[in-house]
């Protein structure tokens, strides 16, 4: 993390679980995939205590799918937490948002499910063959 993103991480950790709402609404409004707000995601991992259960909340209560999709990546980011992947795979499947939103998604995905096939295809749609790796990882689960 660049040094300007650290500090204002820092200063942002330093409020602790009242600052969790801000960042939060800042996630839905300018995304944590733009440079100047990347660091967000980081500074509620490091804040802990509320912070996993209150971004999956805003999750639940988010009718825009592109500030949700926003919201579930910073969920998979700062947290591991992939309960919110089929919720990105419905919004896209029904046209709610665009493929630019999946690369960032994949990006994620590719880090932590390491022998999954490709979550998207050359073409920018989402790999069918992830789709059953996906459904059977969370068969496994249940």
């Amino acid at each position: 993390m660049r040094e300007p993103s650290r500090q204002a991480c820092d200063r942002i950790v330093a409020v602790g679980e009242r600052a969790i709402p801000a960042v939060i609404s800042s996630i839905e409004e300018h995304s944590p995939w733009v440079r100047r707000h990347c660091y967000l995601p980081i500074a509620l991992k490091e804040i802990g205590g509320s912070a996993h259960s209150e971004v999956a909340d805003a999750i639940e209560k988010q009718k825009d799918p592109r500030k949700r999709a926003f919201l579930i990546s910073t969920l998979q980011s700062a947290f591991c937490d992939y309960s919110r992947l089929d919720s990105i795979i419905d919004d896209f499947e029904s046209g709610r948002i665009s493929s630019w939103r999946l690369i960032h998604i994949a990006s994620n995905i590719r880090y932590i499910f390491v022998d999954a096939p490709p979550f998207l295809t050359e073409d920018r749609q989402i790999n069918p063959e992830f789709k059953i790796y996906w459904k059977n990882a969370a068969n496994t689960t249940e």
